[in-house]
């Protein structure tokens, strides 16, 4: 699922930037490896959470590493490039544990109000 996309857009802009589909395969690979390692599933909230949490950081170190490979540099700096890619993580274990919650709720685990 995370690959389709970034073949998609490059077929969009005529392969302009062609290097970025073995960067996406080994991210999308990356992000496989991760869900087979973890084996998340709804009831292991635990297992599910963590990858939710690392399939944005796999995803996308790949394109910053490979930017860096390709330009001889990233553009931006160490902060922000990391800080990017724990905000990927963080806000994708943010939507994790909301449907967790919401899964929770819906089962009729909920808390008792």
């Amino acid at each position: 699922m995370t690959v389709v996309p970034s073949v998609a857009l490059q077929v969009m802009v005529a392969l302009r930037d062609a290097w970025l589909l073995p960067v996406a395969l080994t991210g999308s690979v990356l992000v496989g490896v991760v869900w087979a390692v973890v084996r998340p599933a709804p009831d292991r909230p635990g297992r599910l959470m963590t990858g939710a949490g690392l399939s944005p950081v796999v995803f996308w170190a790949p394109y910053f590493a490979g930017a860096a490979l390709r330009d001889g540099a990233l553009s931006f700096s160490p902060e922000i490039w990391s800080g990017t890619l724990v905000w990927a993580g963080l806000a994708m274990l943010s939507l994790a544990a909301l449907a967790l919650k919401a899964r929770e709720t819906a089962m009729g685990n909920g808390p008792a109000r």
